[in-house]
């Protein structure tokens, strides 16, 4: 009786080891997953902001170059955010997990700017010239996304420890989604 209790106590001790190095890896994968994605969404945003900012020049020598660039970049922030949403997420037990909890429609988000971004954009190609209010977008878009970016990045371009924070991507996010529906494109804490 004693050795079958026993060989029943090794079993559910391996059991429970064999699930701690489980849920420990899921815990692993999931903050790397995190990581990575606030990375590089983050230098999406930068590399859409950088572009902006030459646009705006009106350098007739970089705007053609610029204005396309930022047209790649806002495609792929827009395809980062569509594509993520299952990497974000992780079970431990019974409890579900997801990074980007509480930030409504990231996507959606994304892609209200370009499309905005893109009717200009077209409007350039088919040669008609860009009123005031297509650069004053731009230039309110371009505050917007170096003030998320600001917010997420340290200044030597290092993530901020606290952008991997759920709470506070989700905050800085949705200041973000605020500023392009309601306060007009200008993020103000």
């Amino acid at each position: 009786m004693k050795k079958q209790t026993n060989k029943i106590l090794i079993i559910l001790l391996l059991i429970c080891i064999l699930a701690f190095i489980q849920i420990g890896g899921n815990i692993r994968l999931y903050n790397n997953a995190k990581t990575h994605f606030v990375s590089s969404a983050t230098h999406k945003v930068y590399s859409v902001s950088v572009n902006l900012g030459l646009a705006l020049s009106r350098s007739d020598e970089t705007f053609d170059a610029a204005i396309g660039a930022t047209r790649i970049y806002l495609a792929e922030l827009v395809e980062h955010f569509r594509i993520t949403d299952y990497a974000l997420r992780y079970n431990v037990l019974w409890k579900e997990h997801y990074f980007l909890e509480g930030l409504g429609d990231a996507y959606m988000a994304i892609t209200f700017v370009q499309d905005k971004f893109e009717s200009i954009y077209q409007k350039h190609i088919n040669g008609d010239e860009l009123d005031e209010s297509d650069f004053t977008y731009l230039s309110e878009l371009k505050d917007a996304l170096d003030e998320l970016c600001n917010s997420l990045r340290n200044e030597d371009g290092s993530l901020k420890e606290k952008a991997t924070k759920s709470s506070y991507f989700v905050e800085r996010f949705n200041k973000f989604i605020t500023a392009i529906y309601i306060k007009g494109y200008v993020i103000v804490d």
